[in-house]
């Protein structure tokens, strides 16, 4: 099961499922989820679910996620009531790559994905492979599968690493890091460099992969050589760097075995090309998300201009990490944003709520959320904009940016296309608090008739241009601030 250009639906499954639990009056698994609720998205135009956070949960990521006072703050904004049993750890500190008994095991696994490709979606599952929890089993069996620090090291800087023992041997373990920000204490550095860890990380990817279909991979360009290099020079000085990088190894021989099995990377420091190189089919464009806040025209027209590999890309305007799209971007720009990453070449990743215009971020250490009223305006919207983009249209066309001929000194507009030999859609967007104007060159549509009748799918109205002046001056368009256009017209 693989799709081109997909919608993928973000679900934070701990939280999501206990409001099941509670609307149906039952103690479900993921298997006893009814259709009811898959058919909902799938309805929508989604091609996979994301069902983020099903792993065996850490004790030692719930104790830290329970003491860490800083983390209150966060918290008591997502949920003024707060209660301790809120709390219950990030599913990013995996203590074991199986099933959380909560929420299924392996042949509970095994028959959700069934339902979901009975309903024609795929799942998509985690992986986090830069860290572990610091109590998963392989801390005690293999502790030289970790960065390993010294005690005088630990003992200057004790937030940075934690000690072992075992049979009256100790060792001290470095935390999982982002050098830009403090060590992640509930999680325990894994050492890419050895070889016998790559190998345990590439069998229980193989395991996964039987009961998925693709893998969000958690921080992914943090295991490339140079970048682990890098950021554990002092610690794997007696370490040689492999000459294979590991996602070479691991997405070779998984796709050796599942050809249509996906990869997706959650990646930053304009590391993402290198990973797409490497085998992932779709990396993070945190570029993106970042120049759609700008209101700038022409620096988002000029970026999709330049994006390499453009359909391996993953558009998103929100997700578990991020603040919700509508308190981030304002309703405006995060309808137009919306509108962008939805007809844009590469993946769509859209996060659970988003579409009812929920407003809180919910940290990933809780277990509930507060219901939010939904808003209304922006569920029709995107109502509206889905019965667009699940035109099977976006799966068999090819899209190309637009060259915009300017008009006395307006601004201009983001601009481009997707063409069938039968059919074209153009889609015009205003990142702008003024209005804009163009001329779009679509010199490369060759019309048959004389008249030539566009059809706007947003506002439902009808225009009609000459061929020869289509030819001439291209497509006049005008445009409002923080507006859309798609135009449809036969070839």
């Amino acid at each position: 099961m693989k799709f081109n250009n997909p919608f993928i639906y973000e679900i934070n499954t701990r939280v999501w499922l206990r409001e099941l639990r509670q609307k149906y009056g039952q103690n479900l698994t993921l298997s006893q989820i009814p259709d009811t609720e898959w058919q909902q998205i799938k309805n929508l135009g989604f091609h996979y679910v994301w069902l983020m956070g099903i792993w065996e949960p850490s004790p030692y990521a719930l104790k830290m996620a329970i003491e860490c006072a800083f983390l209150y703050d966060e918290y008591t904004q997502a949920l003024p009531d707060l209660k301790k049993e809120d709390i219950i750890g990030s599913p990013y500190a995996v203590q074991n790559y199986e099933p959380n008994a909560d929420l299924s095991d392996w042949q509970d696994l095994w028959q959700t994905r069934i339902k979901l490709h009975n309903n024609n979606l795929g799942l998509i599952l985690d992986l986090v492979p830069n860290h572990t929890a610091c109590d998963h089993p392989w801390t005690q069996e293999n502790p030289d599968f970790y960065i390993q620090v010294s005690k005088e090291n630990h003992d200057q800087k004790p937030e940075n690493s934690f000690l072992v023992e075992k049979n009256g041997y100790k060792v001290y373990l470095a935390h999982g890091k982002d050098p830009n920000f403090p060590s992640w204490c509930d999680t325990a550095q894994l050492n890419y460099f050895n070889h016998k860890l790559r190998e345990a990380m590439i069998k229980t990817i193989i395991k996964i992969a039987k009961y998925c279909d693709g893998l969000r991979c958690d921080m992914a360009m943090l295991v490339l050589n140079d970048v682990h290099g890098n950021i554990w020079q002092k610690e794997l000085t007696n370490w040689e760097k492999p000459k294979e990088e590991f996602w070479q190894q691991a997405i070779g021989k998984t796709k050796a075995k599942f050809a249509n099995f996906i990869f997706m990377a959650e990646s930053y420091w304009n590391k993402e090309v290198d990973l797409q190189n490497l085998g992932f089919d779709y990396t993070y464009d945190k570029n993106l998300y970042d120049l759609i806040n700008q209101n700038n025209n022409s620096a988002l027209q000029n970026y999709l201009k330049t994006r390499v590999n453009t359909g391996k890309w993953i558009n998103f305007i929100e997700n578990h990490d991020e603040q919700r799209a509508v308190t981030y971007f304002g309703k405006e720009k995060s309808q137009i944003g919306a509108t962008l990453i939805s007809t844009y070449a590469g993946a769509k990743l859209f996060y659970e709520n988003q579409i009812q215009g929920y407003t809180k971020k919910l940290p990933v250490q809780l277990g509930r959320k507060i219901t939010e009223e939904v808003n209304l305006d922006l569920q029709t919207f995107y109502q509206k904009l889905f019965t667009i983009t699940q035109n099977q249209f976006f799966q068999n066309a090819k899209m190309q940016t637009l060259e915009i001929a300017q008009i006395d000194k307006f601004p201009m507009p983001v601009a481009y296309l997707w063409q069938t030999d039968e059919e074209a859609k153009i889609i015009v967007l205003n990142f702008e608090n003024n209005l804009v104007k163009g001329n779009l060159k679509i010199q490369t549509l060759d019309f048959k008739n004389d008249k030539v009748a566009f059809f706007e799918e947003i506002k439902q109205k009808n225009y009609e241009y000459k061929r020869n002046d289509l030819k001439k001056y291209g497509l006049y368009v005008e445009l409002p601030a923080f507006q859309s256009q798609i135009f449809s017209v036969k070839i």
